[in-house]
């Protein structure tokens, strides 16, 4: 049973990474927009949920319209 190793982030580690605020962070969580787990009474955050979160808020460029 060798399941990859589960990397756990605090809420300030998620802020640091992103550069976002940890208020900016806890109402992404409370939005349902980061997903997270409250172990022992704090919230946790996996690597590989992070990651999504980011993929799901990529910023596609449109075409400069002329004229």
């Amino acid at each position: 049973m060798n399941e990859p190793e589960r990397r756990l982030l605090t809420v300030s580690g998620v802020a640091e990474a992103t550069g976002l605020s940890a208020n900016a962070v806890y109402r992404a969580i409370a939005a349902g927009e980061l997903r997270a787990s409250k172990l022992r009474g704090r919230l946790r955050v996996q690597l590989a949920d992070l990651d999504a979160w980011i993929d799901s808020n990529v910023v596609c460029a449109r075409a400069a319209s002329s004229g």
